[in-house]
């Protein structure tokens, strides 16, 4: 990924947009890394060429409203496999601490299932409002958005 590539959310507003009020978010690993990778991978093949036009700051409207409510719910995905498991001298290990038991497989499925659906609605609610106001975002085209070309149902691409 190129290094200029601008951030279309901070660390700080992912804590507080998409862990708020949940206990312990202040050692989640949010760092540029995830949230570009977030970007990348859920939010520029959605809204194609407009994707400048958010990077360069032309509509905070937009990006405060609509898309970073959904970027953040997605590197919360991103980092949920994290939250369960620490890398160390010891390779991946549970973590386990402060009378908490570590989820198993199945619980971070379904708390990835609901994330993923979240974060899923909230891009659509963003694609509801560009798609409505075509004045507004003469660069976006709906054939370049990934999310009309195919279906994601249960971590199968249809």
């Amino acid at each position: 990924m190129a290094a200029d590539v601008k951030m279309l959310i901070s660390p700080r507003e992912v804590r507080e947009l998409a862990f708020a009020g949940r206990v312990g978010t202040g050692a989640v690993c949010v760092d540029e890394a995830v949230i570009n990778s977030a970007q990348r991978k859920f939010i520029e093949p959605v809204v194609g060429s407009l994707y400048k036009r958010l990077e360069n700051g032309d509509l905070p409207e937009l990006l405060d409203g609509y898309i970073k409510p959904a970027l953040a719910m997605y590197v919360k995905l991103q980092v949920l496999p994290s939250l369960a498991v620490s890398m160390g001298s010891m390779g991946v290990v549970k973590t386990k601490g402060n009378n908490m038991v570590p989820a198993g497989v199945d619980d971070i499925y379904l708390v990835k299932k609901q994330v993923r659906s979240d974060a899923r609605a909230l891009i659509w609610r963003a694609i509801d409002h560009i798609e409505a106001n075509p004045g507004i975002y003469p660069e976006y085209d709906r054939t370049e958005n990934v999310l009309n070309r195919v279906s994601v149902t249960s971590d199968i691409i249809l």
